[in-house]
């Protein structure tokens, strides 16, 4: 499987207001008219950052997307397939792998 690079990060915050801020400051703009707490920002090269509040009970994190020419393909040995291919409420496909070298924080 090769990629065809970053479709778009996804970002959970707990202060969507002050990262939406900081974001639109490197030259960030909202394109989608979701409200908050999440809202997508692209960048003039048009690199695209999905913004998400999560509850202050809850971690955040950042999920890389990829492009990929072929759904449905193997993923290389080198990493661990937590999700299989699966379809999105917004008409595309995602698998969710890791890097089994990567343990989470506090592991």
């Amino acid at each position: 499987m090769t990629t065809q690079g970053f479709e778009h990060l996804y970002l959970e915050t707990h202060d969507w207001g002050e990262e939406r801020r900081v974001l639109e400051g490197t030259g960030l703009r909202g394109r989608l008219r979701n409200r908050p707490p999440q809202r997508q920002l692209v960048a003039p090269n048009g690199t695209r950052i999905f913004l998400a509040e999560q509850s202050q009970q809850l971690p955040v994190g950042i999920d890389i997307h990829l492009g990929v020419e072929q759904a449905q393909a193997d993923p290389p040995g080198s990493v661990d397939v937590v999700f299989n291919w699966t379809d999105t409420h917004w008409g595309t496909q995602v698998m969710t792998v890791r890097d089994p070298r990567w343990a989470p924080v506090g592991a």
